[in-house]
């Protein structure tokens, strides 16, 4: 008599018989359900009967409820994989939304640019414009190189008088804008009506000018700015700007490119050195020094498991000036650095 666990015989037809009474289970040809039995002796075609625990057998699932079964499993499985769908779908458009936004934040940065530049464009038109109605016509500025230094830029501002008194003082006024009092220098007369004034300014500071007659009347022109670009350096400004984030928000990169809006008159306005510090959260700020390559500053950063708060800029011009300030994730506290 040998011991064996079936899981599941009714009525089975068997090939052949067993060996030392035992039967391969393999050759089943029909299977219902029961646990563990004594087999004593086993027949072809015979009705097994002598098993424990008969009355703990399930019992058989009709067929119209095994349908009904196999349709809520299909629910099951049809709903797993919307919801898995959905999630992916998800993360790709958390993604594509954050690119949206890095992409509009650069594109803003560049449309802010560009309207500074068509606003000084314009202003230029209209200076030219009302010119024509003044007295006094044809202004330009040049930089004069051998005698300018670090400290000190000189300048020579010539102009043309539509009309002016022979015997009139001519001269030009300057100042630091904000100042109260002006600086006065004689103008001389280079030849007819086209007079050359000589100043000297400090790339520390800003400035505005007039251009003065004094004769039998007092004539004097409007109050001008003097273009900055003569005698500070010429700003390093973002050129481009790039980040990425995983599917939980992280950023996984930032990058940048600056470059000045054109080459700088004198050698010791160009940058000397540009460092990014980056500024993680509960973690150490990170330096980077930003090396140039033909003209365009580049840097990239790849926080990994740390989360990137701001990203500040310093740059230091040959002459010692300095601009400084935020560029990530909004660069107006450095653009206001650049235009004081």
């Amino acid at each position: 008599m040998e011991k064996v666990m079936l899981h599941s015989v009714g009525v089975f037809s068997f090939p052949h018989y067993s060996v030392n009474g035992l039967f391969p289970l393999k050759h089943l040809r029909f299977i219902s359900c029961f646990e563990a039995g004594i087999v004593r002796t086993v027949a072809p075609g015979k009705i097994v009967r002598n098993y424990r625990n008969w009355d703990k057998c399930p019992v058989p699932l009709s067929h119209e409820r095994r349908i009904m079964v196999n349709k809520r499993d299909y629910a099951i499985y049809a709903i797993l994989a919307i919801a898995v769908v959905s999630i992916i779908v998800n993360f790709n458009m958390l993604d594509k939304m954050e690119e949206l936004k890095s992409q509009q934040e650069q594109t803003r940065s560049q449309v802010d640019r560009q309207l500074r530049y068509e606003i000084d464009h314009l202003s230029q038109q209209i200076q030219e414009i009302n010119e024509k109605n003044e007295w006094v016509s044809d202004r330009e500025f040049k930089a004069v190189e051998e005698r300018s230094t670090p400290e000190e830029i000189h300048l020579d501002l010539e102009w043309t008088f539509r009309e002016v008194e022979s015997d009139a003082s001519i001269t030009v006024a300057y100042r630091e804008e904000g100042a109260t009092e002006w600086e006065e220098v004689e103008a001389n007369n280079a030849s007819g009506s086209a007079y050359l004034a000589s100043l000297v300014l400090s790339p520390m500071h800003t400035y505005e000018y007039k251009i003065m007659s004094e004769g039998d009347t007092i004539q004097s022109t409007e109050t001008r700015r003097i273009p900055q670009e003569l005698y500070q350096p010429i700003p390093l400004v973002t050129r481009g700007t790039g980040s990425g984030q995983d599917a939980n928000g992280n950023m996984t990169h930032y990058s940048a490119e600056l470059k000045q809006i054109e080459q700088p008159i004198f050698s010791f306005f160009n940058p000397k050195t540009v460092t990014a510090f980056v500024h993680y959260e509960e973690h150490p700020t990170e330096e980077i020094n930003v090396g140039a390559d033909q003209g365009i500053w580049k840097f990239r950063v790849e926080p990994e498991d740390k989360t990137i708060t701001s990203i500040d800029l310093r740059v230091e011009y040959e002459n010692g000036t300095i601009h400084e300030g935020e560029i990530y994730p909004d660069e107006q506290e450095y653009m206001e650095s650049v235009h004081k």
